[in-house]
């Protein structure tokens, strides 16, 4: 499997910001990367956190060797309402067949089940606005 070059990855995580949903008064944004090192996918999503222009959730998919890995970003300005990435990317793992944790502000997690990315990514926005009582 060819592995994406950082201008692609780059180039993902713009259009990610530039579709990102409004949660209250955050934004949301997830996507699939194309498969990556999971260094570069933690560069992107620092990257994409200094790029939002308000609080964000960052939630960034990727398959490396036959595995998932899931990464999550919050803005600072979100821990005071319970959102943080340890805790979100910890259970988004579970519906890959993995486990993960972290830090308030970014956090990873993998799995076993690559091909259910999809449904852990769908899954991030309805727990975010859950946990924002939005």
């Amino acid at each position: 499997m060819k592995k994406a070059a950082a201008g692609d990855l780059a180039a993902a995580i713009e259009k990610m910001l530039a579709g990102a949903h409004e949660v209250g008064d955050a934004l949301f944004a997830a996507i699939e990367l194309p498969p990556c090192p999971a260094d570069q996918a933690r560069e992107q999503l620092l990257r994409g956190l200094k790029l939002a222009k308000k609080p964000v959730v960052l939630v960034l998919g990727f398959r490396e060797e036959g595995k998932a890995g899931l990464m999550a970003a919050v803005s600072d300005a979100l821990h005071a309402k319970g959102v943080e990435a340890g805790k979100l990317v910890g259970e988004l793992a579970k519906l890959v067949g993995g486990k993960g944790g972290g830090q308030k502000n970014v956090a990873q997690a993998g799995g076993k089940e690559p091909e259910k990315l999809p449904e852990a990514l769908a899954a991030a926005l309805p727990l975010v606005k859950k946990i924002l009582g939005v």
